[in-house]
């Protein structure tokens, strides 16, 4: 996965880009639970593993149920609605996966593009400099009273 995360322009740096493609390679060879958690990991070592740009596209890359454990899901759902059908599902379900892989793919990538400058919200900065849903809420109901 490291071509794939070095194409998505993850950062120039080649152990960041690396930590990208095993997280985006454990999301699809198991799921995206277990990426998250190793994100999270990475996020919050005192080493700080990922920059702010790159967390921001590994979080959009693992966004998905694009996964090998999602297809025995759909298998069995869908073979169970239609068993008639189990044939052109079973055909059908591995470009289902790749669709979805390239999709999230996609929108990290984009997102990759539009944020110029992310910031990363850790615990310790939080209260002063990220977004705040409560902070948020309290300005709109001042200004319209």
């Amino acid at each position: 996965m490291f071509p794939v995360a070095f194409v998505m322009g993850v950062t120039s740096d080649v152990q960041e880009t690396l930590h990208v493609a095993r997280l985006i390679g454990t999301k699809t060879a198991v799921n995206e639970f277990i990426a998250y958690k190793k994100l999270g990991d990475l996020i919050s070592s005192p080493s700080q593993k990922l920059s702010p740009r790159s967390a921001m596209i590994a979080t959009y890359a693992l966004c998905g149920f694009s996964n090998f454990c999602t297809i025995g899901i759909a298998l069995g759902i869908l073979g169970g609605l239609a068993p008639s059908k189990k044939q052109v599902l079973s055909e059908t379900i591995f470009r289902a996966l790749l669709t979805g892989c390239v999709c999230c793919l996609y929108t990290a990538t984009l997102a990759g593009i539009l944020a110029h400058d992310p910031e990363l919200c850790r615990p310790s900065n939080a209260a002063m400099t990220c977004f705040s849903i409560a902070n948020e809420l309290n300005k709109s109901t001042s200004i319209s009273k």
